[in-house]
């Protein structure tokens, strides 16, 4: 199970950066 929640954790992270990375194209393309 621990290594379940690592691996979730890990994605989480991932996913963040996914959408903080579309957030900021988003923000340069209205510029």
């Amino acid at each position: 199970t621990n290594i379940y929640l690592v691996t979730t954790f890990e994605e989480l992270e991932c996913y963040r950066c996914y959408l903080d990375g579309i957030e900021y194209i988003l923000k340069t393309s209205e510029m």
